[in-house]
């Protein structure tokens, strides 16, 4: 089964709230150093390690969305067929065939969760030394790996993916 791609958005709203988060979890810091409880420090230093995570993990989701839409907005991918793909850059409406590929590296996302899900991409080296980066959300990553099955030379299951 198949879980469906949560489609990229302009994500100022959770870039913020990962932001809120972070602070929160400061002043739990600080409220929990300055004015410690009488009791149960263990359960609240167990809480704000937890919350932290969790706030950090939201704030970075966030950030790596953000990236993933700049790099899509600059980029269009199309597909002809079942064999060819053609990228086009929007900044300088450069053409790029992939006639010319080196390998393709792909680095998928665990797609069992809508918290990660999106957040897969693939990189592409051309025998010229250029990489492209191409995101899921300018063409599903299978389809790269369906139509260029030979040029694969790494594939990388991740909670989330950074651009690298």
């Amino acid at each position: 089964m198949k879980v469906l791609h949560k489609r990229i958005r302009n994500n100022g709203f959770d870039i913020a709230l990962g932001i809120i988060f972070v602070c929160f979890n400061l002043y739990l810091i600080y409220w929990l150093v300055i004015t410690p409880p009488a009791s149960n420090k263990i359960i609240g230093y167990i809480f704000i390690l937890i919350w932290g995570f969790y706030s950090s993990l939201h704030l970075r989701a966030a950030l790596i969305r953000r990236s993933y839409l700049k790099l899509s907005e600059r980029i269009k991918v199309s597909q002809n067929d079942d064999k060819s793909i053609i990228i086009i850059e929007k900044t300088g409406e450069e053409l790029v065939t992939l006639d010319n590929l080196k390998f393709i590296d792909l680095f998928y996302s665990w797609n069992t969760n809508p918290f990660s899900s999106d957040l897969q991409y693939a990189r592409i080296e051309l025998t010229t030394g250029r990489q492209i980066f191409i995101t899921d959300y300018s063409i599903e990553i299978y389809k790269l790996e369906k139509v260029f099955k030979k040029k694969v030379r790494i594939v990388k299951n991740r909670f989330m993916n950074s651009l690298k």
